[in-house]
């Protein structure tokens, strides 16, 4: 049986040429449920937590968890444009951010925990967080739904990022970084209604940092929302090479004026963050199409 021209191999091309596609399917679901759910009882059971001098705290209860965990606290990966946005408010704030895709809050903890160290004595900050999966809306309601500090304000957001209107299939599973849009018989699927960026950040005002890692969604909202490009003034983009047109992407971000900045290439997806200046700043590599 074979898959797309080539033979599939080991104990998955097994099942995949003895079952029928549903019942293949299926077993693949069960299967990385019940190692999904193994993984999180063995991550819960840890209690791994820290917490960090501004007083804001992470827990991990999961090895997707602790990957994003180091991936931006350990390596701070997303640290230039996160300091560049806080430079773009001049200091008077209040600071604007827009989290597409907004995961477990990790991205947003960074940037509160970032705005105390420089602004130890108070400084404000509007966050509108924006997620497809239901389960993960959940979890940013338990960890983030009442901020610690009261200049903080947190809107948790429930939907799709791409189309102004209408519902996409989501592709979910307990590795929920890999949640996409894109078709996959061992993942859950859930109708998820898209949302209008438009009602979510209303009016004129800047958004002083965008952050965008849809999983493939990106060049659908790149192309949708060309005004609200326009407002931002920093932004962290994740391009993901098999499920969009990256370098139509890059057309998009330059079309609006933004300079491109590379943070990592690699043959899955091309991170990358933009600002309105002529120069990089903060160690960042300034882009070159290759």
């Amino acid at each position: 049986m074979g898959n797309g021209g080539t033979e599939r191999k080991g104990w998955k091309g097994a099942i995949a040429r003895l079952l029928p596609g549903p019942i293949e399917s299926y077993m693949r679901r069960t299967v990385r449920e019940w190692r999904g759910s193994a993984e999180r009882r063995y991550y819960v059971a840890s209690d791994l937590r820290h917490r960090f001098p501004s007083g804001l705290e992470v827990r991990i209860e999961s090895r997707a968890e602790w990957l994003i965990f180091n991936d931006i606290f350990v390596e701070r990966s997303y640290d230039a444009p996160i300091k560049a946005a806080l430079r773009a408010t001049n200091g008077t704030g209040p600071l604007q951010v827009l989290d597409l895709g907004a995961n477990v809050g990790y991205f947003t903890v960074r940037v509160l925990d970032e705005a105390v160290r420089q602004h130890p004595e108070g400084f404000p900050v509007e966050v509108h967080l924006v997620e497809a999966s239901g389960k993960l809306c959940r979890k940013l309601e338990s960890r983030l739904g009442r901020p610690a500090r009261p200049e903080v304000r947190l809107q948790i957001i429930h939907g799709l990022v791409g189309k102004r209107e209408g519902e996409g299939v989501l592709y979910e599973s307990d590795y929920h970084i890999g949640n996409s849009l894109t078709p996959d018989p061992g993942a859950r699927k859930s109708i998820v209604p898209y949302v209008d960026l438009t009602g979510v950040k209303p009016g004129a005002g800047p958004i002083h940092l965008l952050k965008c890692d849809i999983e493939g969604a990106e060049e659908e909202f790149l192309a949708s929302y060309p005004e609200l490009l326009d407002r931002v003034a920093v932004g962290v983009i994740e391009l993901h090479h098999l499920r969009c047109d990256t370098k139509r992407c890059i057309r998009l971000l330059e079309e609006r004026g933004l300079v491109l900045h590379s943070l990592q290439d690699t043959p899955w997806f091309h991170e990358l963050w933009f600002d309105r200046r002529q120069a990089a700043t903060d160690g960042a590599v300034g882009w070159q199409e290759s």
